[in-house]
């Protein structure tokens, strides 16, 4: 399918305006380039992938369109791969992104081309590198709060394209302080991450395992329980709901450790009805002397 010639060409001739004139037209197209790449991918790559490079008008491009992101099938390999490129320089320009909405597309976005195949090559894993340094290392503790989201967002299938392509390699790295020491925040961030990653959960655990693990006060977190898993990912949910109580300070609040131990029995129980959690409570007796509210766990 191609577009019409003269309405390329009005398009081009709107695109051709002196530089105050084109902004509410590179909106439009920046936030149309899917549409256009399913309608006719030549014209696409000639005229709507340019405002993505171009220095002159890449951060505005990207910023309308992160404003309602959409990827298409319709990409290919070389274009997935040269908007991802784009991406990278246009780290430089985060700190600009005041709504946080349009900084979490941005990551969603990334996320989404550096998983989309044909990428066997785990070449992906030096992206995340490319993206820290040139946006000053200040997103760090940005990066690990969303990738619990994304990674929600996931079926089996992409998880494991992501924790064989470049989420393990970016999580071993982390614990490991490359580039940097992670803060205590990014830390925690992290590692509640690890329920989301399905039939990785176990592996994630062992990363942890060859870490320095100071003790963490999760009693104020609010993740959700991950939905749909299989029993054998029920069970590698369980090992790390036990690794959190383990390493779960005693020094916080004690309504508040009771009401999150109480929050982990309910939630588990409510999503999996079935799953033995006798490990689970008697770890908690263990750790704290009991598990959650008296009278109702």
């Amino acid at each position: 399918m191609e577009f019409p010639a003269t309405k390329k060409d009005r398009i081009q001739n709107l695109l051709n305006q002196p530089n105050n004139l084109i902004w509410p037209i590179q909106i439009a197209c920046a936030q149309k380039l899917a549409a256009f790449f399913i309608l006719d991918k030549k014209f696409a790559r000639e005229c709507i992938m340019p405002l993505f490079h171009d220095e002159s008008t890449q951060h505005q491009t990207w910023a309308a369109f992160l404003a309602f992101p959409r990827i298409t099938s319709s990409f290919s390999e070389k274009d997935v791969s040269g908007l991802l490129e784009d991406q990278i320089a246009e780290a430089r320009n985060l700190c600009e992104y005041k709504d946080q909405g349009l900084r979490n597309n941005y990551w969603d976005v990334l996320f989404n081309f550096m998983n989309m195949p044909p990428n066997t090559s785990n070449a992906y894993d030096a992206v995340l590198k490319k993206v820290l340094y040139n946006s000053g290392f200040s997103t760090l503790s940005e990066i690990a709060k969303f990738l619990p989201y994304w990674c929600r967002q996931q079926n089996d299938e992409q998880i494991d394209i992501a924790w064989k392509n470049w989420l393990k390699t970016y999580i071993t790295n982390r614990f490991q302080g490359i580039p940097r020491d992670l803060d205590s925040e990014e830390q925690k961030a992290l590692i509640c991450l690890i329920p989301s990653l399905r039939g990785h959960i176990s592996e994630a655990l062992e990363i942890l395992s060859t870490t320095d693990n100071t003790d963490i006060d999760f009693s104020q977190d609010h993740y959700p329980v991950p939905e749909g898993y299989d029993e054998k990912e029920q069970q590698q949910l369980l090992l790390f709901y036990q690794w959190q109580v383990k390493h779960q300070t005693g020094e916080c609040d004690s309504t508040l450790l009771r009401w999150w131990l109480h929050r982990i029995l309910r939630n588990l129980t409510n999503e999996y009805p079935d799953l033995d959690l006798t490990a689970l409570r008697e770890t908690m007796q263990d750790q704290f002397g009991f598990t959650g509210i008296a009278g109702i766990d």
